[in-house]
């Protein structure tokens, strides 16, 4: 017994049996395991099918901002059909895109917590595509309207149609605020490959939606009271003659009075400004703060409006209108000849007596060149001048054109000044400087350049004028500056010198030469072909004014410079300076080439961004001054 009792237990006894708690806790362990498999396998196909959608959805929404970029092509091109095929077909791959992101896959990974921002991005991009579909449809049943004669023909203006049009124009700009609102809320994080691509896609697209619908909005919302909605209206239009310079434009030799009433348009007046009886010498009640004028001095409709800001010189030429006729009109349109030849660009050419057919390629050769030669009688060329100026008016103000481009191609006028509109109504005044048609004077913060050719002795030889610009500045760590500007002026009128320097047959220049500067401006010297000129300051809109008589022979070249020095030239940024120059245009024939060379500061140096180029110790860059510029130049401090 004893033996027995001291032996191990022999090989096939039965086993003790697993504590029941141990099992549960094995199967516990097993279960977890098991779970925790299905979840990866679960999570694995979904962010599969995640990833898939999403693939699919980028590929689909591509597609869809083809067909759009393909949709504002046509529209541009005035190719509605295209168009609207276009945002058919982009409509057809959103719908595709929707469903690859309605998948069951794709909607049960937005209720969990690591995969819901990826399904919402594609929600929200998905959103701002179908709202950029509705916005290009809606944009081509605006442009539709706006386009074609629709709102404008046989002179009458549809005020309804206007209006139902701006409604409809402000639904979609509505509709381009909510596309951003939803692209905003998109997160592109890590697990959204592509989304922040596709956003910054839309977005874009986005913004040539606005730019196109904006400048046809505030066409719309600016007819009704334009066009005389709520009683009549009248308009002085003044055919601006750039042969016999003025600082605004040219002389206004010839002039119409325009009514509109109710939409309704008619020509009241019209003809050179001697037939009209608005040459006599008159007293004025010049504007306050005109500094062109002295209170009373005797003057005339020609010579009251002398600024290069508009609005000042155009409220002149209405108070002078007014003393001669008894007339009170509620604004002026002035337009010169290159603005005449973009209307007869998109109506088709006009045939008239002595001219024959005039073309945009020779309206302005023919009427400020050839015809003192071709019609050495004055009163036989204001009758074909008038008869010409009566068809262009004829085609501007009947409408039955395609009203759009025709305003496309006057607002392309009016960058270069040679289309300028002044209204006494302040709303109206204020949608035209709104939208770079008033031609006032450009705000100037810091550097600021404008040159001016005022004529004085009645003569036509200012479309010979060559004019070129330089500007050099020297720049001072402080954004302090010294600036030297040199204008060279050329008459390049053919011909011997004439006896008379004065009237229609001399080929002499005599010019009021004008030239503003910052209103901080110091030390400001002036010198006329390297000797020191007399001339005459003054202000205007917080700038200094330098100006004094300029002869000019036929074939001479005159030089003036202009040195000064200024504070606050450039302001400081983050990272050094930044250096800033407004320049207003003249509407002159040929363009003047400026060129402005910067000098950086010790220690300071930049980049040529793109139209610039280096060269030792300056950045240049040179420009025609087709219209005005806003030049700005980022100056950063050495390491």
């Amino acid at each position: 017994m004893t033996a027995e009792l001291g032996t191990a237990p022999q090989r096939g006894s039965p086993r003790l049996a697993p504590h029941p708690r141990t099992r549960r806790r094995r199967r516990v362990v097993w279960l977890a395991l098991l779970t925790l498999a299905v979840v990866a396998v679960l999570g694995a196909w979904l962010a599969l099918s995640l990833l898939g959608a999403a693939r699919e959805v980028r590929q689909e929404a591509g597609a869809a901002r083809s067909q759009l970029g393909r949709a504002a092509k046509a529209l541009r091109g005035g190719d509605e059909a295209t168009a609207r095929r276009a945002v058919t077909a982009a409509r057809a791959d959103l719908a595709r895109a929707r469903v690859a992101a309605d998948r069951t896959p794709v909607r049960v990974a937005g209720r969990l917590p690591l995969l819901s921002t990826p399904v919402a991005d594609l929600d929200h991009l998905l959103a701002a595509g179908g709202i950029l579909v509705d916005t290009a449809e809606q944009a081509i049943a605006v442009e539709a309207r706006v386009r074609g004669d629709a709102l404008f023909r046989g002179g009458r203006i549809d005020l309804a149609l206007a209006a139902a049009t701006a409604r409809d124009a402000k639904t979609l700009l509505a509709g381009v605020d909510r596309a951003r609102a939803e692209l905003g809320r998109v997160r592109a994080g890590p697990l959204s490959p592509g989304a922040a691509a596709a956003r910054d896609a839309t977005l874009r697209q986005l913004d040539q939606v606005e730019d196109q619908a904006r400048p046809v909005m505030a066409l719309l919302d600016a007819v009704p009271g334009a066009a005389g909605a709520d009683g009549s209206r009248t308009y002085l239009v003044a055919v601006m003659n750039p042969a016999e310079t003025k600082a605004w434009g040219g002389s206004p030799l010839a002039v119409a009075l325009v009514r509109f009433d109710r939409g309704a348009v008619s020509v009241l007046q019209r003809g050179q400004v001697g037939v009209q009886r608005l040459s006599f010498g008159i007293r004025i009640n010049f504007l306050p703060g005109d500094p062109w004028h002295t209170p009373r001095e005797p003057s005339s409709f020609t010579l009251s409006g002398l600024s290069p800001n508009f609005p000042t010189s155009a409220e002149e030429l209405l108070r002078a209108y007014q003393v001669l006729t008894r007339i009170r009109p509620d604004g002026v349109i002035a337009l010169d000849p290159v603005a005449m030849a973009g209307v007869l660009k998109v109506a088709g050419p006009v045939t008239t007596p002595g001219y024959g057919k005039v073309t945009y390629r020779n309206l302005v050769q023919g009427l400020l060149v050839d015809s003192y030669r071709r019609f050495p009688d004055s009163n036989l060329r204001h009758a074909y001048n008038e008869a010409l100026m009566d068809a262009v008016l004829g085609r501007l103000l009947g409408g039955g054109g395609d009203m759009l481009r025709q305003v496309r191609t006057l607002g392309e006028a009016a960058r270069g000044r040679h289309l300028q509109l002044y209204f006494r109504d302040p709303a109206l005044q204020r949608a035209a400087v709104a939208h770079g048609l008033g031609g006032e004077l450009s705000p100037a913060p810091q550097d600021y350049l404008a040159v001016y050719t005022q004529n004085i002795n009645a003569s036509k030889v200012d479309v010979y004028q060559r004019r070129a610009i330089e500007q050099r500045v020297w720049l001072r760590a402080d954004g302090s500056a010294h600036v030297v500007r040199t204008i060279r002026l050329v008459n390049a009128t053919p011909g011997a010198p004439t006896a008379d320097r004065r009237g229609y047959l001399t080929n002499w220049a005599m010019h009021r030469f004008i030239t503003y500067l910052p209103g901080r401006a110091a030390k400001v010297a002036v010198k006329a072909d390297g000797t020191t000129a007399t001339w005459e300051p003054f202000r205007e809109l917080n700038r200094q004014v330098v100006r004094f008589i300029l002869p000019m022979r036929p074939g001479q070249a005159r030089t003036v410079t202009v040195a000064y020095d200024l504070p606050g030239a450039a302001v400081r940024t983050g990272t050094g300076l930044r250096y800033r120059l407004a320049a207003d245009a003249q509407p002159i024939v040929q363009p003047t080439s400026f060129r402005l060379v910067v000098a950086p500061p010790k220690g300071f140096g930049a980049e040529p961004p793109a139209g610039w180029s280096a060269r030792p110790g300056a950045l240049t860059t040179t420009v025609q001054l087709t219209g005005d510029a806003d030049l700005a130049l980022e100056l950063r401090r050495a390491a």
